[in-house]
């Protein structure tokens, strides 16, 4: 089954936040990221932020901002397949979490 989410900022370990994209999942695994140049119908807007994460636990506290221009396009393969999380209420100002902040692994 595919599925699309789109949020404030995608996180992507090791290269900081991306803006404007959105993750597509076949199965409940990672099947692209894309850029969000306008709205894709069946899209799920949520709050906070979406991260790719080997593991849940890989959250950093704080990172700089990136582009997917900066990601190579062979890094964006080698996630595919990883998990996708969505973490949620998070503070966009530090671009960290927050007290109270829940993970979920979208599917």
């Amino acid at each position: 089954m595919k599925r699309r989410f789109a949020a404030h900022y995608i996180y992507l370990s090791g290269y900081g936040y991306l803006k404007n994209c959105a993750v597509e999942l076949l199965d409940g695994k990672l099947a692209r990221i894309f850029s969000l140049t306008e709205e894709i119908e069946d899209t799920e807007w949520l709050p906070g932020v979406i991260a790719v994460l080997e593991s849940p636990g890989l959250f950093p506290a704080r990172v700089v901002p990136a582009f997917p221009s900066s990601v190579p396009g062979e890094v964006l393969q080698e996630l595919s397949g990883y998990p996708v999380y969505h973490f949620y209420p998070f503070d966009l100002t530090f671009m960290s979490p927050v007290d109270g902040t829940r993970r979920r692994q979208l599917q």
